[in-house]
């Protein structure tokens, strides 16, 4: 079945094929065609949502990242996909995918497990098992991340339109990935923070206004005299000087 996706990563419009049980394993130009229309994420205005802060890969240990990327890899293929939803609730990862549990076989899942999935492949691209993001998401299912990584341990853009960061349900008896790293929540509501003026690049620092003294304004006096009185002052000057030069 053919679905035209109305919005996508940064095309035009692309064909999703829907995967099926029966049908033979489609062939992808793209990886996004391996994929429905992406949606936006939603999260609370609650800060300590760990859930909200995106987990990228880490690092592994060279000579045996180097062997699981020239090793065999697991394909999830068609036949054992049961949905591809964009996910909404986990940053980080774009698509939750319900893997059959017959996928995965008897072997339990690792970190640094290769996957091809729905067969697009890539020799300078695949995609690695990195982390454990829910022991128990539903009834006997694990969640764990799939991040798109280079062969020197190089990390894809989570977001990327071809190879964007995806989630799978693994059986809890097979999943042995460790969970991923509790995020760092960068939000303290006494800290002063330090801004800067994108206009003047100039720093300007936080300071506490409620103890701010401002000066009061001191205003000169204007002396200003009654007109009545200023003109005979100017009458009596004036008559002084006639009176002077006269006797001169």
């Amino acid at each position: 079945m053919l679905l035209i996706s109305t919005k996508t990563f940064s095309n035009l419009v692309h064909v999703y094929i829907e995967p099926t049980l029966t049908g033979p394993i489609p062939t992808f130009r793209n990886g996004r065609d391996c994929f429905p229309m992406h949606e936006l994420c939603w999260h609370s205005a609650l800060v300590n949502n760990l859930n909200r802060y995106e987990i990228i890969p880490g690092t592994f240990a060279k000579e045996d990242f180097r062997a699981r990327w020239n090793g065999g890899a697991r394909h999830i293929d068609d036949i054992v996909i049961r949905t591809i939803y964009p996910e909404c609730m986990y940053t980080g990862i774009h698509y939750r995918i319900d893997v059959d549990p017959i996928g995965w076989g008897n072997q339990p899942l690792l970190r640094g497990d290769i996957i091809i999935f729905r067969g697009f492949a890539n020799d300078d691209i695949k995609y690695v098992v990195t982390w454990q993001r829910s022991p128990l998401i539903c009834e006997g299912q694990a969640y764990v991340q799939i991040n798109a990584m280079g062969k020197n341990q190089e990390a894809i853009e989570s977001s990327d339109a071809d190879w964007p960061t995806l989630g799978f349900y693994v059986p809890v008896e097979l999943c042995c990935v460790i969970s991923s790293p509790t995020p760092t929540i960068p939000y303290d509501p006494h800290a002063r923070i330090t801004f800067v003026d994108p206009f003047t690049t100039h720093t300007i620092a936080s300071i506490a206004q409620d103890g701010l003294e401002i000066q009061r304004v001191k205003r000169r006096d204007a002396q200003v005299a009654d007109s009545p009185g200023f003109l005979n002052h100017l009458l009596k000057r004036k008559m002084s000087c006639l009176s002077i030069n006269s006797d001169d």
